[in-house]
């Protein structure tokens, strides 16, 4: 049971991605990890326009649908 509550902290819901807290903290190892260890990362964003309001006026389920 407590991992399920601590995965559900840090995952979003729909998704199961990181949240923003838990991203941010991931992304702040990743690049110590790359500065100590001469390593390199990729970071990929997709800014979805207009999802939020898509959730807000119809729904998350029709923002799944979208």
């Amino acid at each position: 049971m407590t991992d399920r509550l601590s995965y559900q902290q840090s995952h979003d819901q729909l998704t199961g991605l990181h949240s923003r807290s838990d991203f941010k903290q991931h992304l702040s190892q990743l690049l110590k990890n790359a500065k100590c260890h001469d390593k390199v990362h990729a970071l990929c964003y997709l800014d979805l326009d207009k999802f939020k309001i898509i959730n807000d006026t119809c729904g998350h389920l029709a923002g799944t649908d979208y």
